[in-house]
């Protein structure tokens, strides 16, 4: 199957600091992702 999506290198930086370095998705057709992310205060969002 062929990918949908596909992100390769990814990078997260909160201010000067880099939280998250060199990261790889890939969603093939029919998959289902979910995305969690901290919200500055501390909570979780989907």
């Amino acid at each position: 199957m062929a990918a949908i999506l596909q992100v390769d290198d990814l990078s997260v930086l909160y201010g000067k600091v880099e939280a998250f370095h060199g990261g790889k998705l890939t969603v093939e057709a029919g998959q289902i992702v979910s995305v969690m992310v901290q919200t500055a205060r501390g909570n979780r969002r989907c």
